[in-house]
């Protein structure tokens, strides 16, 4: 809507009058507007490169050319920031370890190691990082387009709604409950990363000496499902926002969309879902459709992560404004 009003394409003066607001606000350094891999994804579905592009300036605008980090280095953030909070003294705020550049949108890229002393290693990978650190969105999106393939679709939303229509509603009569279609969901999360949580427990064990460092495959294993089960405890403690935000959100808005019946999963539901949960998680207001902040509200996540949710132009400059 900002970009269409901005390229006179759809004028609209509750748009205009929301983005007088944000760059007003964003000139005064207190605010700037972010985004995450999965808008990079939706900018893609545009037939129109010219479109993608103008997209892409406006958001370069708008974020002053900083976006949050991919989904999986963002979940090994808030995981290994969980064990700090048992076993250091002082740990960096989530907020502090959210930020990328754009073309680090969906990875965590290093040059691999040549056949190269260390020294010479490491001046060709910080000389990387540095040189790409200062592409902005429009080249990112200029560099996509100079390649001859197609950027790949999303297809894992369009799979993984199909299987959650198909395969988990069938339990949905296990469930009574708001709490118990969130426990539900999140203990299916919470087995899907399990092996992830023991591997980053050993990593974090070796750095900082521990003596619980899992070493067989067993102990291994043994330590991917205690993680698993110290986060149920949490979440049935209603604690598990403190530590496992983002988790605590996906999981909550399954539970908030299963306990509707008649409502089938669609795969944009769950690309909505993966928006929602880094918002919530890393960013003080967040700007949705009404159907989205519906469901946000229902669950009451905007008030328990604390990040304020408007679902129209007008809404938005109201709470920009105060």
């Amino acid at each position: 809507m900002l970009r269409d009003h901005e390229l006179g394409v759809k004028r609209n003066d509750e748009i205009e009058a929301l983005l007088i607001v944000l760059k007003k606000e964003i000139s005064a350094g207190k605010i700037f507007c972010t985004f995450s891999g999965y808008t990079l994804q939706e900018i893609m579905k545009h037939s129109s490169s010219d479109v993608r592009i103008a997209t892409a300036r406006l958001m370069d605008q708008l974020s002053l050319g900083f976006c949050l980090a991919n989904q999986d280095r963002l979940l090994n953030n808030e995981i290994v920031s969980w064990f700090g909070k048992w076993h250091l003294a002082n740990t960096y705020p989530l907020t502090h370890l959210a930020w990328a550049k754009p073309f680090f949108l969906m990875v965590d890229y290093m040059p691999p190691a040549l056949d190269l002393s260390d020294e010479e290693n490491w001046k060709i990978q910080t000389g990387f990082i540095n040189e790409v650190w200062e592409w902005n969105m429009e080249r990112v999106l200029n560099n996509i387009h100079s390649y001859p393939e197609t950027f790949p679709p999303l297809a894992w939303p369009v799979q993984a709604a199909m299987s959650i229509n198909d395969e988990v509603r069938k339990f949905d009569q296990e469930n009574r409950t708001p709490h118990d279609f969130y426990m539900s969901e999140l203990n299916g999360m919470l087995v899907l990363i399990e092996p992830r949580l023991a591997k980053l427990y050993g990593e974090f064990s070796e750095r900082y000496n521990l003596s619980s460092k899992p070493d067989s495959i067993d102990d291994v294993a043994a330590c991917g499902r205690a993680l698993r089960g110290v986060a149920l405890k949490l979440a049935s403690e209603r604690k598990l926002a403190r530590y496992l935000p983002s988790i605590h959100a996906r999981s909550m808005l399954h539970a908030y969309i299963r306990i509707d019946h008649k409502r089938k999963f669609k795969p944009n539901d769950l690309i909505d879902i993966e928006h929602a949960e880094i918002a919530l998680s890393h960013c003080d207001f967040f700007f949705t459709d009404k159907a989205h902040a519906h469901l946000i509200r229902s669950a009451k996540l905007d008030v328990e992560l604390g990040c304020v949710v408007a679902a129209d132009p007008v809404a938005a400059r109201s709470v920009l404004s105060s």
